[in-house]
């Protein structure tokens, strides 16, 4: 390993060293050396003490399957609670693929089906099913109430006990 970089800086520290102890006495040459050994331990404890660099979120590719992660799907209902249009943008579409893979697995309904809509408007339940109907047009109202969060609450409970 050649080292020949380090002649010129530690020259450069001794000419310093020097000059300061010439011209303030034992006192220059004790400040320079102190301020030149502090350098690397600066240096050191600034490299050890440095977090390892953690993935951006954006830069995270979505999941293969396209559902969304618990932090992506938290984050939307939070939207949900905001306005109707705000619910109407993502968290419904979310929600209407929740129910569609529900009633399609567990009771043979076709959510978007207009021959299978009583059926699951039975199995939604007539109070909540407005808020997922496939037919209803999406809102543009932002100054509509959202959600609150105990309906979003009974909402999911009724999509996880289909």
């Amino acid at each position: 390993m050649k080292q020949g970089w380090l002649v010129v800086p530690v020259l450069g520290a001794g000419a310093c060293v020097a000059t300061a102890s010439v011209i303030a006495g034992r006192t220059g040459a004790l400040a320079s050396l102190s301020a030149f050994a502090a350098v690397p331990l600066i240096v050191l404890v600034y490299a050890l003490g440095r977090p390892a660099s953690r993935p951006n979120i954006a830069e995270r590719p979505p999941p293969p399957d396209g559902w969304k992660t618990f932090s992506g799907i938290a984050s939307e209902l939070g939207w949900a609670k905001v306005s109707r249009r705000h619910f109407d943008h993502t968290p419904r579409q979310m929600l209407q693929r929740v129910a569609a893979a529900a009633l399609d697995r567990r009771a043979g309904v076709d959510f978007y089906s207009t021959r299978d809509r009583d059926r699951a408007i039975e199995l939604i339940g007539p109070d909540l099913w407005p808020l997922i109907d496939p037919q209803r047009p999406p809102s543009t109202d932002s100054r509509a109430p959202g959600l609150d969060p105990a309906t979003i609450d009974r909402l999911l409970t009724r999509l996880e006990t289909l």
